[in-house]
């Protein structure tokens, strides 16, 4: 069977060949790398969740398991000592601000004689 052999001229010049509608030689000049068009994604593969033992199969489902468990994906050590102080910092403040308000509550029970004493009046 005969091949058939395409040539691709710029300036009186070969600057490609097919055969059998392959690229056979190609000047580097005119064909570089291609341009990239949109860059597709594929999903991630199934797992079994390590907190609740369901299978979790896509980025959806993996969305909504660790939404489902309070969660979040694992970022390394420095990250998740840097979440580990933040959570910590959020929990003082939590304590601190129930501490003044139950201070206060306290204080707004005592009679006011008492209120005045402590107040310095």
């Amino acid at each position: 069977m005969a091949v058939k052999t395409r040539y691709i001229y710029k300036g009186g010049k070969v600057i490609a060949e097919f055969q059998d509608g392959a690229l056979v030689h190609a000047e580097p000049e005119y064909f570089g790398e291609p341009e990239s068009g949109p860059m597709l994604m594929p999903d991630l593969p199934g797992y079994l969740s390590p907190v609740t033992g369901l299978w979790v199969d896509g980025r959806r489902a993996r969305r909504e398991d660790l939404l489902r468990t309070g969660s979040r994906p694992y970022e390394g050590r420095e990250q998740e000592s840097k979440e580990i102080a933040r959570n910590e910092e959020y929990r003082q403040q939590q304590d601190d601000r129930h501490i003044e308000r139950s201070t206060w509550e306290t204080y707004n029970h005592l009679p006011r004689s008492i209120q005045k004493r402590l107040m310095g009046d």
